[in-house]
């Protein structure tokens, strides 16, 4: 019964062997990896330093057995080719690159198994460029990874060539940091974006416009003042301050701690409590008061959004008593009330068709003037000029002949 015995547990246990090893999940086989080791002396040889040393990297996957020890070798030699490359980028202040095929000193080191020096290059590079959300989002996992078990472990060949490596405590405590100071200097900077003279240009515009009505001499001097509120802001501080408060939600995104998450996001949160009550007191211009509301929905305040509905609808009533339905139809369409907004744009419409054969037309006399005016001529075309600059400097060109037709100049 013995023999037997034993035959069944000998049995049992090649059984069990078969088994690990079809359920081991290499990387690749060690035909595959005996063949990057070969591409990777071949291009090395050939002084095609990045793809060798891509090569040799592939040549270091998991192996269920590697009784070559190709991944050894493969180690040796990319240590050397990572240090001496990795030096000439760093010298050459190419710390850390995002592009693909052009490697920075960063990659360089990574791939050699210099892991100290591939750390230090990312927080150069990180503290070079501390604005840069994607660079910060790779050394925060970058850092999370570095401080598990496994990287030991996983690494051990290479350590034991390049040598021990333990992380800097100091370069995950910078990466972790970014976040908050990021969102500081977003929510700081919103006040001084979007400056309340700003505003009040939008009102007095939104208000001329108003009154315009069918003089066409008031309708010009609308062009006119469009003109000069687009070269005063040439970018547009409120779009500026939407832009800043997205930036700090995705800063957010990056935080490991929930309570420094939390405390971050009720900041960013009351940032926008205040934008939306800054704007809600020009609820004179409706897309202004619309602004308001997208802030209040974004953030679930039902409380602050319903009132704003409710002085939406208001407003509403108060301009169609006014005989202004197109302002009036505006103001139902924020509220939600689409029988109202409907019966307002069909009075709207009207009106216009009506305003149309109406329209008063400039007196000529006052072009005549103009014309016998050389000094106002060239003052006119000057300020075309200046408008034309400020516009380039915004980054939108225009021609001044084009600028001083449509500002009837």
């Amino acid at each position: 019964m013995k023999p037997s015995f034993y035959l069944v547990f000998l049995v049992a246990l090649l059984t069990l062997a078969r088994q690990a090893q079809a359920s081991c999940a290499a990387d690749l086989t060690p035909e595959q990896a005996s063949q990057h080791l070969q591409q990777g002396q071949t291009l090395s040889q050939k002084q095609l330093y990045w793809p060798a040393m891509q090569a040799l990297h592939l040549a270091q996957g998991y192996l269920c057995t590697d009784s070559q020890q190709i991944g050894a070798q493969a180690a040796r030699l990319a240590a050397p080719l990572g240090k001496a490359q990795g030096q000439q980028a760093e010298n050459a202040g190419q710390w850390f690159s995002l592009t693909p095929d052009q490697p920075g000193a960063f990659q360089w080191y990574e791939l050699g198994g210099h892991f100290a020096d591939a750390d230090r290059m990312l927080i150069q590079a990180l503290k070079t460029t501390p604005q840069n959300r994607q660079l910060a989002e790779l050394a925060i996992s970058h850092f999370s990874g570095r401080e598990l078990e496994s990287f030991q472990a996983n690494n051990k060949t290479r350590l034991a060539i390049t040598g021990q490596y333990r992380m800097d405590p100091a370069h995950q405590a910078y990466a972790n940091k970014l976040p908050v100071e990021q969102i500081g200097r977003l929510l700081e900077s919103l006040p001084g974006t979007l400056p309340d003279a700003y505003l009040e240009d939008r009102l007095n515009l939104f208000r001329l416009q108003q009154e315009a009505g069918t003089d066409m001499q008031k309708v010009l001097s609308l062009q006119q003042q469009a003109g000069q509120l687009q070269a005063r802001w040439p970018q547009d501080p409120l779009s500026k301050v939407k832009n800043h408060l997205s930036d700090a939600g995705a800063w957010h995104y990056l935080l490991r701690d929930p309570q420094q998450a939390q405390l971050q996001q009720d900041k960013i949160f009351q940032a926008k409590k205040d934008l939306a009550k800054r704007l809600s007191r020009y609820s004179q211009v409706p897309e202004l008061l619309s602004e308001a509301m997208n802030l209040y929905r974004a953030m679930d305040d039902e409380p602050a959004l319903n009132h704003i509905l409710q002085q939406a609808e208001q407003l509403g009533d108060t301009a169609l008593s006014a005989n202004r339905p197109r302002l009036a139809a505006d103001y139902f369409r924020l509220a939600g009330n689409w029988q109202k907004e409907e019966q307002a744009s069909e009075l709207a419409d009207r009106q216009a068709q009506q305003q149309a054969s109406q329209m008063q037309m400039p007196d000529i006399s006052q072009y005549q003037q103009l014309m016998n005016n050389p000094d106002q001529i060239r003052a006119l075309q000057q300020q075309a000029l200046e408008l034309q600059k400020k516009l380039q400097q915004g980054g939108q060109n225009q021609d001044a002949e084009q600028l001083m037709d449509e500002l009837g100049l």
